[in-house]
């Protein structure tokens, strides 16, 4: 089925982005200041969405819950996640700090009382909010502890509460050694 799937062409990258006046390397501050990665970024989600749509059941491995919480819903992986559900024509909750298309409900999910009114009715959690290294310049260890630890602790509360099955993403940039960030 993939090799049947068509592929449509790419937008052709710029030889050098123009970031060096940037404070933050936050995929949100690179795509608002470089329309050419923005226009690549977005090509790059709707295509996978695209092709992730077209999967079976039997390739999903089963039927997927009727309504999903996906948090995180702005950013990279959660707004291609959402905009895959949708093609799918599942109901779909997307739920982050940042409005875009992509968001339903503005908020952290470290509030509980908003997370509460955005789980109901869902069979299941994709948490894809987090905070992530190009961040550590402009939150704080509070900010990071309160979405990446607290906030998680919560949305798998609240799923435990109402029985919905949870997916949750972590960012890579946890596993990372200060080795590794100095080269």
């Amino acid at each position: 089925m993939a090799a049947e799937r068509k592929r449509s062409r790419s937008p052709r990258l710029p030889k050098e982005p123009a970031v060096a006046s940037l404070q933050s390397y936050d995929l949100h501050d690179l795509r608002a200041h470089d329309p050419t990665l923005d226009k690549l970024a977005s090509y790059a989600q709707e295509a996978a969405a695209k092709e992730a749509a077209l999967l079976s059941e039997s390739e999903l491995g089963g039927p997927l819950p009727a309504k999903v919480l996906v948090t995180g819903s702005s950013g990279y992986l959660g707004s291609a996640l959402v905009q895959t559900l949708r093609l799918r024509r599942m109901a779909v909750i997307g739920m982050d700090v940042r409005a875009s298309a992509t968001t339903d409900i503005v908020g952290s999910i470290a509030d509980n009382a908003l997370l509460q009114k955005a789980i109901t009715g869902c069979r299941a959690v994709i948490n894809t909010a987090a905070l992530h290294a190009p961040h550590d310049s402009s939150h704080t260890e509070d900010d990071f502890r309160r979405s990446n630890v607290e906030g998680t602790a919560s949305v798998l509360a609240a799923a435990k509460a109402c029985g919905a099955l949870v997916v949750h993403s972590s960012s890579t940039s946890l596993t990372i050694s200060n080795a590794v960030r100095e080269r």
